[in-house]
């Protein structure tokens, strides 16, 4: 049996629902701002507490009752709805017509009703109905029937073909060892190769940062005696640790003491 949330985990489930802002849900349940983005990362991939989020997710649309369906009867009542399905009554009220849909009122965004009274003292309502906007929900319905189908079409530099190129390999030879090393670099981290005395990459988890940088160093030391501080700003265990993530490298491309 999964063992329950602790109270900080459960408090945390309980912030994410409000917002499904994973960072400030961790600030308000309590776990360090500084680190809240690597926190809430972590928390969301944590299967007991996804489960609990997917299931509070679920409670609440079963209390609402809110489904696929019923989006998409509303989106087609707002797309379908016209300003023939109501009449104004005697007393300014404004009712569907028996040809209009089940739900017809809920198209109405709003209603201005004004009396005036003329000499005889005889009322007249002049009413002002304004519908939903029908542009979005018509574009919507349209995409779930397969009318408009999402397209984006991509080019390379200059409009010219996408390249196919994704890594960039060096070859490097190991003087220890009398032999080549093949370093590969994701292409997108290809200008980090260039000379220059500062380098620096920026983006989200999982990026693959960290596996660039390491290639580089190796890189570097092989071309060139280097000592090297590295450091992470947050660390949960040595297992996540820069030292770690260089030995995994180094082994993985056959460098350590014990390769032929």
């Amino acid at each position: 049996m999964a063992r329950a949330l602790t109270a900080r985990q459960a408090a945390f489930v309980q912030e994410y629902l409000l917002d499904l802002n994973g960072t400030q849900a961790a600030i308000r349940a309590g776990y360090s701002p500084r680190g809240a983005e690597v926190s809430a990362s972590k928390l969301l991939r944590v299967p007991k507490i996804a489960a609990a989020v997917e299931s509070a997710k679920a409670q609440r649309l079963s209390r609402v009752q809110m489904s696929a369906d019923t989006v998409l009867h509303t989106m087609s009542l707002l797309s379908h709805s016209s300003i023939e399905h109501y009449v104004v009554d005697d007393e300014g009220n404004v009712r569907p017509t028996p040809e209009a849909p089940d739900g017809a009122m809920a198209a109405i965004q709003s209603i201005e009703k004004h009396c005036t009274v003329g000499a005889d003292g005889e009322l007249t309502y002049r009413v002002k109905i304004k519908l939903w906007d029908k542009v979005l929900p018509l574009k919507v319905m349209g995409r779930h029937v397969g009318l408009f189908a999402d397209r984006v079409e991509h080019t390379g530099r200059n409009g010219g073909p996408i390249e196919a190129v994704t890594r960039v390999e060096r070859v490097i030879v190991d003087p220890r060892m009398g032999r080549t090393v093949r370093i590969e670099t994701a292409r997108v981290f290809a200008p980090l190769l260039q000379p220059s005395r500062y380098k620096g990459a920026h983006g989200g988890r999982g990026s693959r940062k960290s596996h660039a940088f390491a290639g580089l160093l190796i890189d570097r030391c092989l071309t060139k005696p280097t000592r090297a501080v590295c450091v992470r700003e947050v660390q949960w265990s040595l297992a996540q640790s820069v030292k770690r993530l260089l030995e995994d490298k180094i082994e993985e491309l056959a460098l350590g003491a014990n390769s032929a």
